[in-house]
């Protein structure tokens, strides 16, 4: 039975409850991104609060505004609560929720991708998960009239990604672009990963920065090779070499900014890093 609405789970902890208040926000963050993209075809964005992803993610939506002929937007995102394997595709929802109202779901999408191999319907793959949900009001206001195709991203085995990577290069109409949802490093000793003890924050760079040239080069083996062996704790891993693999030959990257969530107070003990990539047509 297809459901009318997908209700928000997010609102009041990662971005405002009110509508007021998240419109100016997603807006003020429009605003201040600085940046063009001619022909984008994907689109890397963090997905923390909005305080410290808001940046990033307007840069990575701003590329994306102004794009009439973006119709359908494509969400990967990795799962930060339920295991399992596969892609999770939203399914049985009509329209997704925001404070700033709804935003329609591309059902006959969701239904074909859940004929495919390595696709399923993971309920609690969906219900909690902010990576998917807090891109949603950028692009609300980045691309008013998009519908969106929900995507939660498990387990994968490394043949996987090619097989995946080419189901969703079919959607690739011209009208539709991929947005994965990812945060970079995460260091410290809270998430298990001191690789450094320091110039912690110009090592970091560094450490993404060779990650971002895989992204840019949308080489998928190359990316989860360097993550094999620096063991980088960027949690959308999954979900970026997936888009890596839909749109290899058809686009490059192009890094919109690079920042951490201790850049302003210095303690980089515990940090956060954020990346905001547009993969432009070639």
């Amino acid at each position: 039975m297809v459901q009318d609405v997908f209700p928000c789970n997010g609102a009041g902890r990662w971005f405002p409850a009110d509508k007021a208040g998240l419109q100016s926000v997603v807006d003020n963050f429009l605003a201040q991104a600085k940046v063009q993209s001619h022909n984008p075809l994907a689109v890397v964005a963090p997905h923390a609060g909005y305080a410290y992803s808001g940046a990033g993610a307007g840069l990575a939506y701003k590329a994306l505004a102004g794009h009439e002929d973006i119709r359908r937007v494509i969400i990967i995102g990795p799962s930060h609560s339920a295991s399992f394997e596969g892609v999770s595709v939203l399914s049985g929802f009509k329209n997704y929720e925001t404070p700033l109202g709804l935003i329609k779901i591309d059902t006959d999408a969701c239904e074909a991708l859940l004929d495919k191999k390595h696709f399923c319907y993971k309920k609690e793959a969906h219900a909690p998960e902010h990576s998917v949900e807090n891109q949603i009001p950028f692009i609300q206001r980045a691309l008013p009239g998009a519908s969106i195709v929900p995507c939660v991203a498990g387990f994968l085995f490394p043949d996987d990604f090619a097989e995946i990577g080419a189901t969703f290069r079919t959607m690739l109409d011209g009208k539709t672009v991929i947005a994965v949802s990812s945060d970079f490093t995460h260091y410290g000793a809270s998430f298990g990963y001191v690789p450094f003890a320091g110039d912690i924050r110009n090592n970091l760079e560094k450490l993404d920065g060779k990650a971002i040239q895989k992204i840019e080069a949308a080489d998928t083996a190359g990316f989860l090779e360097y993550i094999e062996k620096t063991g980088a704790t960027i949690c959308g891993r999954i979900a970026i070499g997936v888009m890596c693999s839909a749109i290899a030959g058809m686009a490059k990257g192009r890094l919109l900014k690079y920042y951490t969530s201790s850049d302003d107070s210095g303690d980089f003990s515990h940090t956060v890093c954020y990346a905001s990539i547009v993969m432009e047509k070639v």
